[in-house]
């Protein structure tokens, strides 16, 4: 863990005193066969939503550098819940297939957030039949809406109509396509080529994430919130 903003040296010895043991005692708590207690588990630690929400996306891009080195943290103040919270998210250029030199990192199946260079949080959680489910309907949610194919596709539609001339203004400054750009994994010879490789990567992708998330939210029940 590296602290950013406020950086080290202007953080006062308590503040950091502070931050270490609050993830010593997140470290811990994730360690410990009671990991899943709702009162005295990692869902007391951890703002659940946004750990929620940046496990899709990074899933989502299969961000090369998610769970473990390109990932933002920040601790909300005690009055205003406590909890250490995902994001911002960031630094997604080798995201959507676009890597050669990992194993299957560019390819549209697996999961990234087993893999065993990333931080275990994600994997520890999903071990918790609770917190599966909370991805399971989040995902159902999202998929219904914003990363729905049909949605995902208007967008792309939409930035390129946005971009108009300057995407050829680009190429002519930069005549890049066609060659080989670390690290890509597809080259194309035309934007056309570059836009059909990122819409039927993003559609295998989804349909792989749905065909293993989708359709299997379950509602909680109201006494302890655990999963019926």
């Amino acid at each position: 863990y590296q602290f950013h903003d406020p950086e080290y040296d202007e953080l006062h010895e308590k503040q950091r005193l502070y931050m270490w043991s609050y993830l010593l005692q997140l470290e811990t708590v994730m360690a410990s066969p009671g990991f899943t207690d709702p009162e005295t588990g990692y869902r007391a630690f951890l703002d659940i939503p946004s750990f929620t929400d940046l496990m899709i996306l990074n899933e989502f891009t299969k961000d090369v550098d998610g769970f473990r080195l390109s990932h933002y943290f920040y601790k909300q103040k005690d009055t205003n819940g406590g909890k250490l919270v995902n994001g911002p998210p960031w630094d997604y250029n080798l995201t959507f297939g676009n890597s050669d030199y990992t194993s299957d990192v560019h390819l549209t199946f697996n999961w990234t957030y087993t893999l065993t260079n990333t931080i275990y949080w994600w994997a520890r959680a999903m071990e918790d039949p609770w917190f599966r489910n909370q991805v399971y309907c989040r995902w159902d949610e999202l998929y219904g809406t914003i990363l729905s194919p049909g949605q995902v596709s208007e967008l792309i539609d939409s930035l390129i109509h946005e971009m108009g001339d300057a995407i050829a203004r680009n190429y002519d400054r930069w005549p890049i396509l066609g060659v080989y750009q670390w690290p890509n994994s597809y080259v194309g010879n035309t934007y056309s080529d570059e836009e059909w490789f990122l819409r039927n990567w993003i559609d295998e992708r989804l349909e792989w994430m749905d065909g293993r998330w989708g359709g299997q939210c379950w509602t909680l029940s109201d006494e302890n919130n655990e999963v019926i």
